[in-house]
């Protein structure tokens, strides 16, 4: 009768056993759950924001934000117009310690976020030269790195020329972006720092059309279009530290007509006008420079001679009034200049189209 109770007792101990297993195995979902929570906190800092719980495990992520939206629009044209991008870091004494390369099809599938996760923790200056869809391979100089030995002031950007001093392509499209003192420090938790760079454009296509009053048409072979400025080597900062002389030649140059209105028909009933078309592509407009656009006729003699700068601010137009020239002068990247000429294809100076916008000149001399 007494042995009755053996039996519970052998029962009490599996169900301690059974009681330990449980727990052993709760502990270990417990812990499961921890580092499954870990890891996607992680992953949310990367792709999101800063995470600033308490959570070890979580490293601290980097990235720059590449944007374009410093022109007449205001609104962000980076996935448009920007083609590339190099990334340099600076430290406090002006060292170049970083450099990061992002192709169109990285920047594309990375939200125009250049990941510079590897950057060590620390403030830094940061500059971007970015370039659009590529016109020349050899638009510019290329610029040579060596990280830790290159001070900032080497990353500025030169337009390659002929020996004469002569641009005769189309340019790349050009951007430079800076930001300086930017904390890229560690956060004690993990989380995500973002710097972000505002783009400005260094390249601008100005085209010229040349149109007789008459209406006849205009030969593009009897003219030479050539725009001279000082701009030919930008610095790290986006300023023209040096005087560099360079010309600029007509990439394109070709002939057109277009119709008119029967009820503006010439003396002699034309139906078309003809005329002569010019693309040329220059270096960054700056106030204080004073780039001239000048056109020859075949005998060498000057026909058309206009400070290019000067006479697009005249546009400028109302709406823009509260900008400085030099912001209007970087968001604007297009000109069309109509000029006209009389039957000995002299300029009739006394008025131009730039941009649609008819400008009335008085007292000019050529």
């Amino acid at each position: 009768m007494a042995l009755t109770g053996f039996p519970l007792a052998k029962d009490r101990s599996r169900s301690g056993k059974s009681r330990k297993t449980m727990n052993r195995k709760a502990d270990i979902m417990k812990l499961s759950k921890r580092i499954l929570a870990v890891t996607a906190l992680c992953s949310i800092a990367a792709m999101t924001g800063c995470v600033y719980d308490d959570i070890d495990g979580c490293p601290t992520r980097r990235y720059v934000q590449i944007r374009y939206d410093k022109n007449l629009k205001s609104a962000d044209a980076a996935s448009s117009e920007v083609k590339s991008v190099n990334i340099y870091a600076a430290d406090k004494d002006g060292t170049v310690v970083y450099v990061k390369t992002s192709s169109a099809a990285e920047l594309s599938e990375n939200g125009y976020q250049v990941n510079i996760s590897d950057l060590p923790s620390g403030n830094y200056t940061l500059v971007a030269w970015a370039e659009g869809e590529q016109r020349n391979t050899d638009s510019y100089m290329p610029i040579s790195v060596i990280p830790g030995k290159t001070h900032v002031n080497e990353l500025k950007r030169i337009i390659r020329r002929n020996p004469s001093g002569e641009v005769e392509k189309d340019l790349t499209p050009l951007f430079h972006g800076m930001a300086e003192n930017v904390d890229l420090a560690d956060f004690r938790t993990g989380g995500v720092r973002r710097a972000a760079l505002s783009l400005t454009k260094n390249t601008n296509n100005v085209r010229i059309i040349l149109q007789h009053l008459s209406g006849e048409p205009v030969d593009d072979k009897n003219f030479k279009f050539f725009i001279t400025d000082d701009n030919g080597t930008t610095g790290w900062n986006n300023t023209l530290t040096v005087s560099d002389s360079v010309s600029y030649k007509a990439w394109s140059v070709s002939s057109g007509s277009a119709g008119i209105d029967k009820t503006a028909l010439t003396r002699d009933g034309q139906t078309e006008i003809g005329v002569a078309m010019a693309e040329l592509t220059v270096g960054r407009l700056v106030k204080g420079h004073r780039p001239i656009l000048n056109v020859y006729n075949t005998h060498g003699v000057r026909v058309i001679s206009i400070p290019l700068r000067d006479y697009v601010l005249l546009i400028k137009g109302h709406y823009n009034s509260t900008m400085s020239d030099q912001e209007y002068l970087d968001r604007q990247d297009e000109y069309n200049l109509t000029f006209f000429l009389d039957k000995e294809d002299r300029w009739v100076s006394s008025s131009i189209l730039i941009n649609s916008w008819r400008v009335i000149l008085d007292d000019i001399d050529i």
